[in-house]
């Protein structure tokens, strides 16, 4: 199986489903995985299971809520923070919305 050691990897959608699952099986790899989340609750409990399968990577969370631009931007500022390089980005965030819905800013949600 390849290693990911020295990767940092990050994950929109971290918290949940496939992304969650993603999270997990490459910090068992050896990466360092940064998740991106709505749920700061979800993303302890990643992180919590990261540790607990004993990893050779390691799990970091960011809380973000990607509909609103103002949290993108934010996002962005962190993940600079945190790291000088991303190696691969996984985007697993999606929503299902049925009816047209608005952020605060005044952005269609489902676009």
């Amino acid at each position: 199986m390849t290693s990911f050691k020295n990767k940092t990897i990050l994950i929109t959608g971290g918290t949940d489903g496939i992304g969650a699952s993603s999270a997990i099986l490459l910090s068992k790899l050896g990466a360092r995985v940064i998740i991106i989340g709505r749920s700061e609750v979800k993303a302890k409990a990643i992180i919590d299971q990261s540790i607990q399968t004993k990893n050779e990577g390691r799990v970091e969370a960011l809380n973000a809520d990607f509909s609103l631009m103002n949290n993108v931007k934010q996002t962005a500022s962190e993940i600079a923070s945190l790291t000088a390089k991303i190696d691969i980005i996984l985007h697993a965030v999606g929503i299902l919305i049925t009816r047209a819905e608005y952020t605060s800013e005044g952005i269609e949600k489902d676009l």
